[in-house]
Formats: structure tokens, sequence, C-alpha cells
């Protein structure tokens, strides 16, 4: 089994037709991850320009791994979204997006 931790500033979306949760504070390292459920929508919102926001989940095969993301800044500042993979190493997977 897999396992890979997703950082993100926020996760947000709006698909008909999935289950949704909230994100649940404090989930701002690997330690207090919340975990993404497949086929359901969570949201988190950013309180400040130093919150990150961390989720995991497993991975029980080898595929591809579709995560959509939605942010939108409610802030007079301009600020940009980070989103990072990491292993289960704790390690980043990709790139800076």
């Amino acid at each position: 089994m897999r396992k890979f931790i997703a950082l993100s500033i926020m996760i947000i979306a709006g698909l008909a037709g999935y289950a949704q949760t909230a994100e649940h504070e404090p989930n701002n390292s690997f330690a207090t991850a919340n975990y993404l459920v497949k086929d359901e929508v969570t949201t988190g919102i950013i309180s400040s320009v130093t919150d990150n926001d961390f989720f995991v989940t497993y991975i029980p095969v080898d595929g591809t791994l579709k995560i959509y993301v939605k942010a939108t800044n409610t802030s007079s500042i301009s600020n940009y979204l980070y989103f990072r993979v990491y292993g289960s190493n704790q390690v980043e997977l990709s790139a800076r997006y």
C-alpha cells in the first residue's frame, strides 16, 4: 500500500454528487494531517499567510492520482497557492505548482 501526503494551502471543490467534509484544525503538520477520502470533497480555509494545511490519503495501487483544487482569495493581499505532494518518507515527490 502506498502512502502519499498532500500539502496544500486550500482545498475547496464544488463537485455535485460527492460527500463533503470540512478540514479539522489543527492540520498544520504531517503528524496532524487530515485524511482525504476517495470521492469526497474536502474544504479548508487559510486563516493567515503562514497557515499550511496538510492532508493524507492512501493509494492501494500504482496509477494516476487526480486531485482537483479550487482556491478563492478573499483577502486584499495578493497571495499564491502552493500545492506539494510528499511520499510516506515526507520527501516532496513533485515540483511546486
